[in-house]
């Protein structure tokens, strides 16, 4: 091997084979043509030893042989020349051939016999080809001069100088080469096998590298997952705590959130505590500075190792009631400052996380700062929202009482209880009077909004009959639904009809979309249809008004949002009714879809269920998230 790598044999088995292996091709005819001089030369040194006669036939043969042996050696693959088993058992076969026929020719002796397989001696123990060559010199020289130290005879031109020399040197020259061949085979075989196995550890270690990475995807795609699934604080921090003792494959885990009034960390959630040890907890103050060497960390790094070393940071009174010996501690920022600490603790393990765990840290803490974020940002919202609704509910109050004292004193006018009043007063009292009632309709309409806002909407459920509401419904719409040119239907498909509904909050849904119909109906019709559906009640306000634009659809049921913005001014209103019938129909259970072409109407489909208290209960629910 050290040979090979000596005389720069290039072991880039792949580049060899992808460009058709062109150094192989030169050694295979370089094996043939020293075996065809093998070959000859062992004739040559029979004929002359047998003063040219014939040699027997049997040498003859085993000749005859060895030469149609190489033509087909000649014919086979690399893959079969190439081994090591092919270039040793050609050795021995080559090895025997020789000396079968040097022995039947009958005229070497023992001495010639010992020196040809001292050659082949010297051929297998040699390094390279060319220190087998100098070796071959040395001994035929050797072989010379001992001839010539014990009284035999020789000269350049008889046999042991001109013929068994050159066949000494050919038989080395061959049986060095298939040597130097064979182990640059096992060479091969050995690199090949050694970058097997450096691929097979390298991809072991990716393999690791991946199914790590696998792991930590899918842990932090879980937590990331479960903590967008709620805007709660403190149903966030129980969530989170858990979350992080699952991933992390920990003991017990704390949420200290940063109060910087005190500079304190108070212990707001924590998992995998007793009772005793969650009271505790409640009681713990963590002043800032016990614990200025970790926020120094956290400054600077997402997650902290904290155990024996270095010093836990933890005030000793943490420790002796948790009973930890090991933390990893994340930082909960919002921006760049530190708003709180995740502490995942173990009570009894003293080695060192791993790389794994150390990752999930960093994902979970950088998932729960932005949780945190997003439910901070609600709760202001949520708190802006108050603030705007309360406002606007007391406004809308301190409204209507001065308001209906204009109206009533605007009706008592136009009766005539202060004196007669002429033609032209009284049309500018009557206009008087629809621009109040228009203004009291749009404080009644913020009130109810506000109160749905609120969530100040008490559900109580009766059985109701659909034909005696629409009886009602019918009795109390007769002073404002009349309208010249537009005729006004009920169509009941069954008087028996029944579910069981908020009557107050219906007549109110139905009573809105009632009010749109005759009012963007200039001729025509307005129908109000009951009918059964499935497990519930189905009813439609279909009217022949100006329609709606499929465009505008998707928005109107949007608070404040009309379908165009030349509806205020041509018709009125802000864009309230259609809202208030959602969220009633939300309270309800219930649900509001719409149909419509421009200047052909539109008809809204209203449906309940008819047993309603598991509907009204989701309503409830989804109106107090909302």
């Amino acid at each position: 091997m050290d040979s090979l790598l000596d005389e720069g044999v290039d072991f880039t088995l792949p580049a060899e084979e992808a460009a058709g292996m062109p150094e192989r091709l030169p050694l295979n005819r370089a094996f043939l043509l020293l075996r065809y001089t093998l070959i000859a030369s062992t004739a040559y040194l029979l004929l002359v030893e047998g003063h040219l006669s014939l040699p027997p036939l049997g040498a003859m043969f085993l000749i005859a042989l060895a030469l149609a042996s190489n033509v087909v050696i000649a014919q086979l693959p690399e893959r079969v020349t190439g081994t090591m088993a092919f270039g040793l058992g050609l050795v021995l076969g080559d090895t025997t051939w020789i000396t079968l026929a040097l022995l039947q020719s009958g005229q070497f002796n023992a001495e010639f016999f010992y020196l040809y397989f001292f050659v082949l001696l010297l051929a297998a123990i040699g390094e390279n080809l060319r220190l087998i060559v100098v070796g071959t010199v040395a001994v035929c020289f050797a072989y010379l001069y001992v001839l010539t130290a014990t009284g035999g005879t020789w000269s350049w031109w008889n046999s042991p100088s001109l013929i068994r020399i050159p066949f000494l040197f050919t038989s080395a020259a061959f049986y060095g080469f298939l040597v130097e061949r064979t182990r640059r085979e096992r060479g091969r075989a050995e690199f090949g096998e050694t970058v097997r196995r450096q691929a097979e550890a390298a991809l072991r270690v990716r393999t690791g590298e991946l199914q790590e990475e696998a792991a930590v995807s899918a842990a932090l795609a879980r937590v990331g997952h479960e903590l967008i699934s709620s805007l709660d604080t403190p149903v966030l921090l129980e969530r989170l705590c858990q979350l992080t003792a699952e991933v992390l494959e920990c003991d017990l885990t704390h949420t200290l959130l940063w109060r910087p009034d005190e500079d304190i960390y108070e212990p707001v959630a924590a998992f995998g505590v007793t009772p005793a040890e969650r009271q505790i907890g409640q009681l713990l103050r963590i002043p800032g500075r016990e614990i200025a060497w970790l926020l120094s960390r956290l400054e600077h790094e997402d997650v902290v190792q904290v155990g024996a070393v270095p010093p836990n940071p933890f005030p000793s009174l943490w420790q002796q009631e948790f009973r930890m010996t090991e933390q990893l501690c994340m930082a909960l920022r919002r921006g760049h400052e530190i708003i709180g600490i995740q502490a995942a603790s173990w009570r009894t393990r003293v080695e060192p996380s791993t790389r794994k765990q150390q990752r999930i840290a960093g994902g979970i803490a950088q998932l729960a700062s932005m949780a945190l974020a997003n439910a901070r940002l609600v709760e202001e919202l949520e708190r802006a929202n108050r603030l705007k609704s309360d406002f606007v509910a007391s406004m809308s109050h301190e409204l209507r009482t001065p308001l209906n004292l204009i109206i009533g004193y605007n009706d008592m006018l136009v009766d005539g209880a202060f004196g007669e009043i002429g033609s032209d007063q009284g049309e500018i009292l009557r206009r008087m009077s629809k621009s109040s009632r228009e203004l009291l309709d749009l404080i009644e309409a913020t009130l109810d909004l506000s109160r749905l806002e609120n969530k100040r909407v008490p559900v109580d459920l009766k059985e109701v009959s659909i034909g005696e509401l629409i009886h009602e419904i019918d009795s109390e719409t007769q002073a404002w639904r009349h309208k010249p040119g537009v005729r006004f239907q009920w169509q009941i498909e069954d008087d028996s009809l029944r579910l069981r509904t908020d009557p107050v909050k219906l007549k109110m849904i139905l009573k809105n979309l009632m009010v749109n119909a005759v009012k963007f109906t200039e001729r025509g019709s307005v129908t109000v249809a009951a009918r059964s559906s499935g497990d519930g009640v189905e009813i439609a306000v279909r009217d022949t008004g100006i329609g709606i634009a499929s465009d505008a659809q998707a928005v109107i049921f949007e608070p404040f949002r009309q379908a165009n913005r030349g509806i205020a001014s041509g018709y009125g209103g802000v864009g309230l009714g259609l809202y208030i019938v959602r969220r009633l129909l939300d309270v309800l259970g219930g649900t509001v879809s719409v149909e419509s072409e421009p200047q052909r109407g539109s008809t809204f489909t209203v449906w309940l269920p008819r047993r309603n208290e598991e509907g009204a209960a989701r309503g409830v629910a989804e109106l107090a998230t909302a």
